[in-house]
């Protein structure tokens, strides 16, 4: 048996997955052992990997979807038991550079105090852009920040200790794993590689990227037709803050929620089925029910982005003066114009053009240029200091002010912030309290 165990959790992506292994099977490095876990496809995933390369890997089928949570765990416990050294955890939609194995094993070789390593993770569409290498936990914003991030034509350092890493290409210690336990399949997606970072983290083990590891993953503009990743997201990552946040950011924790509940309902006031979802999202979340999302969590729904591009039907040039996230800019662009068919160009200072000239898509404005419209992008609606009468704002969450009913709503938003927070604040920090301890993880 090979040190490595290689795990790819698939669910119905026939094309991605065939691809996938046949970049893992033309690595330079021949030590591994390659197992696809296949949460019940019905694309024909399980036969056309059957069909190509039977001899070559191990299939483990699920009787039905058990998310990306439920895929991996299956993935590690096998490998656990059989006895490998490490277990390198692969998205079906990545392809791998020839060298990414053997540079993850050597790197965990070489440093016992790794408890998991990943891959610097590049644009499958854009291969001199990175995606992501490592990121941090930030929960004053219940969320977290990428490290080394949309970087295109230059090369991240060589190694960074991070609080987590993607499972696109993570490769795990199983005797980290052993100590602290394996993926939670309750999360069953989203949120699951980082508890589990941060459980290894709090097991004694470090966390580390490395640049000398490459995988491209495909990264698409989001289009979604519903509230599916707004629950899982929401619902895990309450989960995972309550469990593991040290005491003192533990306190802070139940205002940060309150205060996020509240701007979420701002942003989405004419958005139904969004705000439906988070409540839901809420309730499970502080009543620990976990696992695939009960009927009427997920709902169908027009996103804001939708909302926000078809307001622009008709209209042919449009001036964006940027000063939200570099990272959000071409996503953006791409989609306004997939969709409406405008032209666009940006506006931006000197050194943030030095940053996006090069994206696909991006086309500077010149003084001569004239627009039917103008947007005004900022990090975040709820945050810019001053508002100015019959100006389009759109923030790097697809929030948008389109219209005066929308600005005076928008400006006089916090008015209503003390009664929320009255009438929600002591019941979320009591049941969130209650979650901490039934589900606390202590080493």
């Amino acid at each position: 048996m090979n040190d490595i165990a290689v795990v790819i959790c698939n669910y119905n992506k026939k094309n991605y997955v065939l691809s996938c292994i046949e970049s893992v099977l033309n690595s330079s490095f021949r030590g591994f052992d390659l197992i696809v876990v296949d949460n019940a496809s019905t694309d024909g995933s399980v036969e056309a990997i059957q069909s190509q390369y039977a001899d070559r890997l191990t299939i483990l089928e699920n009787e039905e979807n058990t998310g990306g949570s439920g895929g991996f765990h299956r993935g590690m416990k096998h490998a656990v038991d059989a006895g490998y050294k490490y277990v390198l955890c692969l998205d079906n939609d990545v392809e791998f550079d020839k060298n990414a194995i053997g540079a993850l094993y050597r790197f965990m070789e070489s440093r016992p105090e790794a408890g998991a390593c990943g891959s610097a993770i590049y644009r499958f569409d854009d291969r001199s852009c990175t995606q992501e290498m490592g990121a941090m936990i930030d929960y004053k914003n219940l969320g977290f920040k990428l490290l080394h991030a949309q970087m295109r034509n230059a090369k991240p350092p060589e190694e960074t200790e991070c609080d987590y890493i993607a499972f696109c290409s993570a490769m795990l210690r199983v005797d980290a794993l052993k100590r602290v336990g394996l993926m939670q399949h309750e999360y069953f997606i989203y949120w699951d590689d980082i508890e589990l970072c941060w459980r290894i983290r709090r097991g004694g083990y470090k966390i580390f990227a490395i640049s000398g590891s490459v995988v491209y993953h495909h990264a698409n503009p989001i289009d979604p037709t519903t509230t599916f990743s707004h629950y899982y997201m929401f619902r895990n990552k309450l989960n995972c803050f309550a469990r593991h946040l040290d005491d003192h950011a533990f306190d802070e924790l139940p205002e940060l929620v309150t205060q996020r509940l509240y701007r979420i309902f701002a942003v989405n006031r004419n958005n139904l089925p969004v705000i439906t979802t988070y409540m839901h999202a809420l309730n499970d979340a502080l009543n620990g029910i976990a696992g695939k999302a009960g009927e009427g969590r997920i709902l169908p729904f027009e996103s804001n982005a939708s909302i926000f591009t078809k307001s622009f039907a008709g209209v042919k040039t449009v001036l964006v003066r940027h000063g939200g996230k570099n990272d959000h800019l071409r996503n953006m662009i791409v989609y306004m114009k997939k969709i409406s068919g405008c032209d666009i160009k940006v506006a931006v200072g000197a050194e943030d053009w030095a940053v996006i000239k090069d994206m696909e898509g991006i086309v500077a404005a010149n003084e001569q240029d004239t627009f039917e419209r103008t947007i005004h992008t900022f990090p975040h609606i709820l945050d810019i200091p001053e508002y100015e009468q019959g100006v389009i704002y759109l923030d790097d969450y697809w929030n948008f002010i389109l219209s005066d009913e929308d600005l005076q709503y928008i400006k006089t938003f916090s008015e209503g912030y003390d009664f929320f927070h009255k009438t929600h604040y002591e019941f979320i920090r009591a049941k969130l309290s209650e979650l901490r301890r039934s589900q606390r993880i202590l080493y």
